[in-house]
């Protein structure tokens, strides 16, 4: 069923959202330092997030494990939920699937014990990216339908946007065209995550462009683009720079949609998504034959041998 971009679908589905630690208001006291344990157990968490979100995910793991360990010392509960999910999170982007189904499965038996159950939609569709990564696409829907019931309004459009995915390789259905309709109308929340929003754009892109409005396509695309960049996320950047080439191949703008593939071509080599590399190079092959690019080589170069371009592992601790 998921044959079409599917690595690239499962980059920008794996979601991490850490609520840690507040920033101090400018003025006023300060407020009191947490106990040790606890201090400590949001340091470390925060650390994970900053090296996932910089795609060193071994290390993001290491201080989520640490993490983990501290918010048992200090007996919080919602943190050790934080800290089980966004370990899961951390091993699921590694491709360990079994031993992420091992720590969300641990988060989702916490949370459901504790009250206003901490996490339970960012668990919930978790367990649903690995559902869709394991290749069992129904159980990862019904993984993010109860996502989506437990979520809050201002993270409802991830999880639409994940059901509008599972329907993309038939844009013609009215379930993707529902789930796109509904995840733009929820991105509309004030307090939706950027990236959650440019996801909902760009599916309403990827619509347009099946329905073969241009116009509409292309608007919809540089407004997912512009968020994309904003928030530096690679994934979509990639997606929707894949998509862009392809309206300007529609547009006979050649030259465009070549620059278009190459920026997609290197920030699918980054993340490692050699099937999404595959299918740039067949498409920059029919910009060649227009002219563009005049070489090809590079390309396939990195597409035999991907470890010539890690930019992401080579940076890692």
């Amino acid at each position: 069923m998921m044959t079409v971009a599917k690595g690239s679908i499962i980059a920008r589905l794996i979601l991490l959202a850490l609520l840690i630690g507040a920033p101090l208001a400018c003025g006023g006291p300060l407020p009191p330092n947490d106990p040790f344990n606890l201090g400590q157990a949001k340091d470390s968490l925060a650390k994970g997030n900053h090296w996932y979100l910089r795609g060193c995910h071994k290390e993001a793991a290491r201080f989520f494990t640490e993490g983990l360990i501290f918010a048992r010392l200090a007996d919080n509960a919602p943190l050790m939920v934080m800290a089980h999910n966004s370990l899961g999170t951390a091993l699921l982007a590694q491709g360990q699937l079994n031993a992420a189904a091992n720590q969300l499965a641990k988060a989702l038996d916490l949370t459901e014990t504790l009250p206003n159950k901490p996490e339970l939609d960012s668990v919930l569709g978790n367990l649903g990216t690995l559902a869709f990564k394991a290749q069992r696409p129904l159980d990862a829907a019904e993984f993010w339908e109860a996502a989506l019931v437990a979520a809050p309004p201002s993270r409802k459009a991830i999880y639409l946007a994940n059901l509008a995915r599972l329907q993309q390789n038939d844009p013609s259905s009215p379930k993707f065209m529902e789930y796109v309709a509904a995840a733009n109308a929820a991105a509309t929340d004030q307090d939706t995550p950027l990236p959650a929003k440019a996801d909902a754009w760009s599916l309403a892109a990827l619509l347009a462009f099946t329905q073969g409005d241009i116009p509409e396509a292309s608007e919809r695309l540089a407004a997912a683009l512009a968020l994309d960049r904003q928030t530096e996320n690679v994934s979509g950047l990639a997606q929707n720079l894949e998509l862009a080439g392809k309206i300007q191949i529609k547009q006979e703008a050649y030259p465009q949609a070549a620059q278009s593939f190459d920026r997609a071509f290197y920030l699918y080599a980054a993340l490692g998504e050699r099937t999404a590399l595959g299918r740039i190079v067949e498409l920059l092959k029919t910009t060649h034959q227009k002219g563009f690019p005049k070489d090809l080589s590079p390309y396939q170069k990195i597409l035999h041998n991907p470890t010539n371009f890690q930019p992401l592992t080579d940076s890692c601790p």
